[in-house]
């Protein structure tokens, strides 16, 4: 049997068809009134455009109404956010406030993959594009849009023949000449309403105060540090003072009714009898702001494709062109579907001109995961420096903190001091390390210096460098390739500091066999194999751990970031590499004790030793304050930096440092006597040399293997090495010329 190409097109409309037939949605919306006069009249309408297009699609509206829900505005959107991060089916489709795009965006679809492209691109040309988007992906569309204008007197305008003000200094200077004029005649009116409720409405205001006086109209929104933030305060502070009162700006009344007011800030609506309704005016003039409100709807990403699809139709119908001109039309509103204004028949009721000329503007609701948190912060101060004592400076400085991250740097003046003194000390150290490399070269400090050789001085140096890079890494933005790098110098460095000395350690030993004098021939081999092997666990951690960077987020206080292994594979790559430490640590302190009463190295063990005490206290330390919940990063900077900086320069000290410090302290006859101590040593080697001491004890077959390794571990601690030792065929014993050599070797 055969199919024509119409045949499998009809087979293929009718399997769309199927796909959403028989489908019942649910949407929810939280309605701000008591009657909905909006969304189910909405719905109703689509349920008979669907069955006249043969769809069988029906929407349901869930209605959250003040009368009958507890929940209003952060609380609906809370539990909104629960059913969805649960994975709720519950409904199809969520009417949301604009500030919530950011919030939902990882539970919605992105409309682009449902929608016509041209639906989508009648959108894009206005401020859609930033409030139904996040992450690039469109989260919703604009159902309902409202702003804010401001609305003039004209009454009196026309009384004391005054022009529609365009800018602050307009508005301050025409409502107090008007004021004082209608006082003289005993009438008592007000200047401007200022619009401050104590809710969401408040931020609004305080957005579109501090946007209103960026430079230019295509300049972005400034900077809560920047001079035109700070002028807007100052000018909104001096406007409620001179021509209103703490009353009128708390009120959420609207004032359009009322004939004494001069000018008002107020949502867009269509009765306002007295007023004129123009932009918001600006610092100058042509600038402007006015905050974009309203309700955008989403469709859920769980539920399955075929509802998915069938919510789509519903989303395409209610904001489509026809059904938004209806609505502005009525509304004598705003639209964010700007093509509308260049239609003749929507101008017939609307300026146009007037709503092309609206520069728009969203809530900050991309700034924080919690912008209900972020909004009542907001408000507080804004408050308590609009009706309390707090100045413009530090009201500006509190709202930046709360989502603004702070980094260590020269450039703020209040940690200037302390920045600076630190970054100083760590240069200080960086030359003094760097100048003390001359003192290899000097011929009166070689014997201080004869236990390494110059070139493992030298890597001991490239070492403690390495590990003052963490400390410079601080300075400025945290990221987290910083992270990695941090991470990264502490091992290097760590390992560059100490394998040197314990090749050292292994040569020195008392004991010669294959693996010893491998390692003795092998120098450099020896402390690559290290370095590989460091590298290996450190690009493993790069790979594993995505991110490094995590953000303190402090109430009242300036939010930093800060470095932290956060996955499991990054903890536990993490944590071999630090046994990788420990091993070498615990190597190196066996070797001191079986090496102890060797005379010629007995003061450079010393050392040694001092330094891993050292760091063994600085390691307690910094497991401490890893503990400690800091609230101030300058805090926790000052004290990771000085654990650090006491790190190197311990070790700088106790390894390197003192050796150019003792032969001042010592008199020359010290100094003499020294060498005089070491020459003999290779001599009694070599006088001795056909001389064999026992000094393994005779293996008693009663004892255990541990008495045994304990015996002989107790017997290599006190060897002086002036004897020689008797030991099995398989140990060779190195005689004074082969000693002699093997120290020019190194």
């Amino acid at each position: 049997m055969k199919f024509n190409f119409k045949s499998l097109l009809i087979l293929h409309l009718f399997c769309l068809i199927g796909k959403i037939k028989g489908i019942k949605l649910l949407t929810t919306v939280l309605v701000y009134s008591n009657y909905d006069s909006t969304y189910t009249p909405m719905a109703k309408r689509f349920n008979e455009y669907a069955k006249e297009h043969n769809m069988d699609i029906e929407v349901e509206v869930e209605l959250f109404l003040r009368s009958n829900s507890s929940l209003f505005v952060d609380d609906y959107g809370s539990q909104i956010e629960h059913l969805l991060k649960k994975r709720s089916t519950k409904y199809d489709l969520f009417f949301y406030d604009v500030i919530y795009t950011p919030r939902y965006s990882p539970y919605f679809v992105d409309l682009r993959d449902y929608l016509p492209e041209e639906h989508i691109a009648n959108y894009s040309l206005g401020i859609s594009s930033e409030s139904c988007t996040h992450n690039g992906k469109w989260v919703g569309l604009h159902f309902s849009v409202t702003n804010s204008y401001l609305y003039s007197n004209y009454y009196y305008l026309n009384k004391y023949n005054k022009t529609i003000p365009q800018t602050w200094d307009e508005l301050f200077e025409t409502a107090k000449y008007i004021i004082e004029k209608e006082k003289e005649e005993g009438n008592k009116i007000i200047g401007y309403n200022g619009h401050f409720p104590d809710y969401e409405t408040a931020i609004s205001s305080a957005q579109e105060v501090i946007y209103s006086f960026r430079k230019t109209v295509d300049s972005p929104y400034p900077d809560y540090t920047s001079q035109e933030a700070l002028d807007a305060l100052n000018k909104l502070k001096e406007i409620k003072e001179t021509l209103s009162n703490d009353d009128i700006f708390k009120e959420d009344d609207n004032y359009l009714f009322w004939k004494n007011i001069l000018f008002i800030k107020y949502w867009n609506t269509a009765f306002a009898p007295y007023y004129n309704k123009t932009l918001l005016v600006g610092n100058k003039k042509g600038v402007s702001a006015s905050t974009i409100g309203g309700s955008l709807i989403g469709i859920n990403k769980y539920i399955s494709e075929e509802r998915i699809r069938a919510a789509a139709e519903f989303v395409r119908y209610i904001t489509s062109y026809e059904i938004q001109k209806e609505k502005i039309m009525y509304s004598k509103g705003y639209t964010t579907l700007t093509p509308l204004y260049d239609d003749e028949e929507v101008c017939q009721y609307v300026d146009c001109e007037l709503g092309k000329k609206v520069q728009p503007i969203i809530r900050p609701s991309n700034l924080t995961d919690n912008y209900d948190k972020y909004s009542t912060q907001f408000r507080k101060y804004f408050s308590d420096f609009l009706f309390g004592n707090k100045t413009a400076e530090e009201t500006l400085t509190r709202i930046n903190d709360i989502t603004g991250i702070y980094y260590v740097t020269l450039d703020n003046k209040e940690n200037y001091a302390i920045v600076l003194i630190i970054l100083i000390i760590t240069i200080i150290i960086i030359t003094i390390m760097t100048l003390s490399l001359i003192f290899l070269l000097i011929n009166r400090y070689k014997s201080w210096f004869s236990f390494l050789s110059a070139d493992l001085w030298l890597i001991i140096y490239f070492g403690l460098m390495i590990s003052i890079g963490p400390i410079i890494l601080r300075y400025g933005e945290i990221t987290h390739i910083k992270c990695h790098l941090g991470y990264s110098y502490l091992a290097l460095g760590y390992n560059l500091i100490y394998i040197p000395i314990l090749y050292k350690l292994i040569v020195n030993f008392q004991v010669k066999n294959k693996l010893t004098t491998w390692i003795q021939k092998n120098k450099y081999l020896f402390l690559v194999i290290f370095i590989l092997i460091d590298l290996i666990f450190i690009i493993l951690l790069y790979l594993l751990n995505p991110n490094y960077v995590v953000t303190n987020i402090i109430d009242e206080g300036k939010n930093f970031k800060y470095c932290k292994i956060t996955s499991t594979a990054g903890k536990l790559i993490f944590t071999t590499l630090f046994a990788e430490k420990l091993l070498i640590f615990l190597c190196i302190l066996m070797f001191i004790f079986m090496e102890w009463s060797l005379k010629k190295t007995s003061t450079d063990l010393k050392l040694i030793l001092s330094a891993i005490y050292t760091n063994a206290l600085i390691l307690i330390v910094s497991y401490i304050t890893h503990f400690i919940n800091y609230k101030d990063y300058i805090n926790k900077f000052i004290l990771d930096t000085s654990i650090k900086l006491f790190y190197v320069f311990s070790n700088y000290i106790y390894l390197y440092g003192i050796r150019t410090i003792l032969p001042f302290v010592l008199n020359n006859k010290e100094a003499a006597e020294r060498d005089k101590y070491l020459k003999k040593i290779i001599t009694s080697r070599s006088s001795n040399s056909h001389t064999k001491t026992n000094l393994i004890a005779t293996e008693n077959n009663s004892k255990n293997k541990f008495s045994i390794i304990t015996s002989k571990i107790m017997d290599f601690h006190y060897t002086t090495g002036e004897e020689e030792l008797t030991i099995s065929d398989d140990v060779s014993v190195p005689t004074a010329p082969q000693i002699q050599k093997s120290n020019v070797m190194q």
